[in-house]
């Protein structure tokens, strides 16, 4: 019940970042040829979106995925405690879930509009099934589903569940017995990857498409600082200090459960080997400043910790009386900011919203900075914005004095002030802004979060008039 509260209190106001106002639009409108959603597409966490904006639960989009990430960031926490069952005492597995859904990034972004927790979730199900030796073959079934179903909503995991997979074959005795949940989800993931293929317009079309995204992306990760306080990881667990006392905890369980399970040296090196190298895979092939990429490695490191913090107590009670600490200081950090972070907007829908209270039958003549654009499209296509957009240049030379004055029309510019990009002059204008701790910025939303509605002339004001 507790950690259900924990949940509720961390339920965003509204979503916050450009990729989940893009998710959120391709469950009104799926254009994968139009980058909604951008490559690789995540066919399930959409399919699985739109069965939710079906339901009578919600008519927002973005709600929908808020909602199942919501509830993932709860069911995650017992097959994380079954993983962890393998190597540890089974109160050590449930300290290590506990510990992990209290940590201020999962705990924060539990209710976001992201993939990452979902996939992680899926990801940890099926490590926990095809992780143990000798187990059921329906549990070989189920862990192969919960792996396609990692695939299938966020295909960036393909690294982790190869090394899930190449371990259970290496391992499986007689290997025959997985020849038949390898084949069937095999076959469901090749047969979306031929229908996304499809829609894109065949083998050329889907290139093109992952072409530019892929310039996109890996363009502005050589733009990201690669500096410890800028680390996403770091970020995610409150603060430098933190970070630190993680990793080398994280490192010292798992030398004592090499050194403790004589027997199980590859479970444990398979561990180490897993959790690690997600620090690469969140530096090196995502943008290392986002938070949200360090989820698996928290999953996949979380028990090590335990294993660290039991070592040093050597006693139960101690052992669950340190850990308990752990997770109230991290809850004492977390708390005092989920009160606003429920009941307010980001910066960007709030503005969003004050345009969307004009009169929808006068279309507004709105002139939106393209980082704000994702944003807009979420409102243009759901109708509850009626405009004629005009995109601002992506790319300037400084500052471009850009005024919003026209006659007989009634014209508004959206902007995103801290891009520094334009010099906006109009008749009056209105600022949305956010601002806490570092940290918890640095979680909540690193960009978007000043953005500055401004306003032409509307000749007789006729056009300004709100709806009844």
């Amino acid at each position: 019940m507790l950690l259900v509260l924990s949940r509720w209190a961390a339920f965003p106001a509204s979503l916050w970042d450009r990729d989940e106002a893009i998710f959120a639009r391709a469950l009104v409108c799926f254009e994968p040829e139009s980058l909604y959603p951008h490559p690789p597409f995540f066919p399930l966490w959409i399919a699985a979106g739109r069965l939710i904006l079906a339901s009578p639960l919600t008519a927002k989009p973005e709600v929908a995925l808020q909602l199942l990430s919501s509830v993932m960031s709860i069911w995650i926490v017992f097959p994380l405690a079954r993983l962890w069952r393998y190597l540890l005492p089974r109160y050590q597995a449930s300290l290590a879930a506990l510990l992990f859904a209290t940590i201020p990034a999962p705990w924060i972004l539990s209710g976001r509009a992201y993939t990452g927790g979902t996939a992680t979730a899926f990801l940890v199900a099926a490590a926990a099934l095809l992780f143990p030796d000798r187990r059921p073959v329906n549990e070989r079934w189920l862990g192969a589903i919960y792996l396609s179903a990692c695939l299938l909503v966020r295909p960036q995991l393909l690294p982790f569940a190869l090394a899930i997979g190449v371990w259970r074959i290496a391992r499986e005795q007689p290997t025959r017995r997985l020849l038949g949940p390898v084949a069937v989800c095999t076959t469901i993931i090749l047969g979306v990857a031929a229908w996304m293929t499809h829609r894109c317009g065949g083998i050329s079309g889907i290139l093109d498409i992952v072409a530019v995204h892929t310039e996109y992306h890996f363009g502005r990760m050589e733009r990201v600082v690669r500096e410890w306080h800028n680390l996403g990881i770091v970020a995610g667990l409150g603060g430098g200090a933190v970070a630190t006392t993680w990793l080398l905890l994280a490192f010292q369980g798992a030398a004592v459960l090499f050194w403790r399970h004589t027997r199980q040296n590859q479970a444990v090196g398979f561990f180490f080997v897993l959790s690690f190298p997600a620090l690469y895979f969140q530096l090196g092939l995502h943008n290392p400043s986002f938070v949200r990429y360090s989820l698996p490695f928290y999953a996949f490191s979380c028990g090590l910790v335990v294993a660290a913090v039991a070592w040093m107590t050597a006693a139960r009670l101690k052992t669950q009386i340190a850990v308990s600490i752990l997770c109230s200081l991290s809850a004492a950090m977390v708390l005092p900011h989920l009160d606003s972070y429920r009941q307010t907007a980001a910066p960007v829908v709030r503005a969003l919203n004050e345009i969307a209270d004009f009169d929808p039958r006068k279309p507004v003549d709105l002139f939106v900075d393209p980082h704000l654009e994702t944003f807009l499209e979420l409102y243009l296509v759901n109708g509850r914005i009626n405009a004629n957009v005009t995109v601002l240049p992506r790319e300037t030379q400084g500052v471009n004095p850009f005024e919003v004055h026209r006659l007989d029309r009634h014209l508004v510019a959206v902007i995103d002030e801290n891009q520094g990009r334009w010099d906006i002059r109009g008749r009056e204008r209105s600022t949305h802004s956010w601002q806490s701790t570092h940290w918890f910025e640095r979680i909540v939303s690193p960009r978007f979060r000043r953005i500055v509605v401004v306003y032409g002339h509307s000749g007789d004001g006729s056009n300004l008039a709100k709806s009844p």
